[in-house]
């Protein structure tokens, strides 16, 4: 409440935030409890923050590597630091362009690695993987590299690793920090949350498996296994037998959160978005320069031509046997045709695999950010004494080399393992009569 000599208000307060700059109040008032936000402001911390968050990302992350040094010093007394370097590994052995110090305390030699708040969240989850990276060649060669130059520590390898993470975006990576020992090489991780706008370093106590386990994430949404009323789904399949084509299953219909999709070797060609104003769209999202919105055009009988068209040119082009290999339709979604390869025979990548089980495309969340589990399978454990047991399967697929491979697969194990524990599996009719 407040007043002066010609007003008074009074508000009831519903919600608040506080950050470096602002106390936001979600506020009441009156009989018809209107909703509005008040904002109280500390104008030279708010002009502060307001050029701080302007700047370019270098300079962030100049910034970024000062801050932790000054805060990881002030947290330890005794800390030598010995280098900071900000920004891409010289050798490009390391992948990112993170943060690094190389440090002493009590003789013992220990690497820091973080990433600022305005990185996005993919690279700040990536940290983990050029952290481990970053250890085993520092203590494999004996040499600390770091940037361009040597540092000797006197032949003493680092015994510790610190990851410096934002307050806010830190979750993934603390969760495979969690499932993490990196004592075969040498060292034991530490973890840390940064807030940089109030200078605070905070120790971060990393749980066990099992409170991981046991904990409440986000969900993980299944597959709906109802098909969406389509009109149009008979006549595009039978476009499978388009003279020249001939291809009994070469059109693979797909039921994936909220549409229906249609695609030739994982490159999707059409889809109908569920919902009460549906309607069947067709296109390729990235071919000709168009984005996944502008790809795609509403289908109808005065252009079911140019869906013929176009499936053709998929089916030519998308092909082991293609005549050009650097075409569009053979590039793109590389991935997706690998998966697409391998839900068709999951046997394939190994005979114990159950086919009749293959789940795809799941979506689940990594932290905050939305994601999906390529592959879900079972396979049959042939030393279990009951024929009706079998062992969950996560398959992570890259098309390329990629380091956060294994630690994506592990996001997803997670996930699965959470759900599996939880009983979501028998409670959605999932690998039905199978003892996970």
């Amino acid at each position: 409440a407040w007043w002066d000599d010609e007003h008074s208000q009074s508000w009831r307060v519903v919600a608040y935030e506080i950050d470096e700059a602002e106390l936001q109040l979600q506020v009441t008032r009156g009989i018809a409890r209107e909703m509005v936000m008040l904002t109280l402001r500390d104008e030279v911390r708010w002009r502060e923050k307001i050029e701080s968050e302007n700047l370019p990302i270098d300079e962030r992350r100049q910034v970024n590597a000062q801050t932790i040094a000054r805060l990881l010093t002030a947290q330890f007394g005794k800390l030598i630091v010995r280098k900071v370097v900000a920004g891409a590994d010289g050798k490009r052995v390391i992948p990112g362009r993170y943060t690094r110090l190389l440090m002493t305390l009590s003789n013992e030699t220990i690497l820091a690695i973080g990433a600022n708040a305005y990185e996005s969240q993919t690279e700040i989850d990536n940290v983990v993987a050029a952290g481990l990276i970053w250890l085993a060649n520092f203590n494999q060669a004996g040499v600390g590299q770091i940037d361009d130059g040597q540092v000797r520590d006197e032949g003493r390898k680092a015994k510790r690793l610190w990851f410096c993470l934002p307050q806010r975006s830190s979750q993934t990576a603390i969760e495979r920090l969690a499932l993490l020992d990196a004592s075969n090489l040498g060292a034991r991780v530490e973890c840390f949350e940064v807030n940089e706008q109030r200078e605070e370093l905070v120790p971060v106590q990393l749980a066990t498996q099992n409170e991981l386990l046991s904990a409440h994430p986000r969900e993980v949404h299944w597959p709906d296994a109802e098909s969406v009323k389509n009109p149009w789904r008979e006549r595009i399949l039978s476009l499978e037998n388009l003279h020249g084509l001939n291809a009994h299953g070469l059109i693979e219909v797909r039921q994936i959160t909220g549409r229906e999709s249609y695609s030739i070797n994982g490159l999707e060609f059409a889809r109908l978005n569920a919902g009460e104003h549906a309607r069947l769209t067709f296109g390729v999202a990235g071919w000709r320069g168009e984005n996944d919105a502008a790809g795609f055009v509403p289908l109808s009988e005065a252009n079911f031509h140019q869906l013929e068209k176009l499936v053709r040119e998929i089916a030519s082009y998308r092909s082991a046997k293609s005549a050009d290999r650097h075409h569009p339709l053979y590039r793109l979604r590389e991935e997706a045709w690998l998966e697409s390869l391998l839900r068709r025979d999951i046997a394939t990548l190994d005979a114990g695999l159950d086919g009749r089980y293959a789940y795809s495309q799941i979506p689940a969340w990594r932290g905050e950010e939305r994601s999906v589990i390529d592959l879900l399978t079972v396979k049959q454990e042939f030393d279990s004494e009951s024929q009706a047991e079998r062992r969950l399967v996560v398959i992570e697929i890259k098309a390329s080399e990629d380091a956060q491979l294994p630690l994506q697969g592990l996001d997803y194990w997670l996930r699965v393992e959470q759900a599996r524990q939880r009983g979501e599996f028998n409670r959605r009719g999932l690998f039905a009569g199978i003892k996970l």
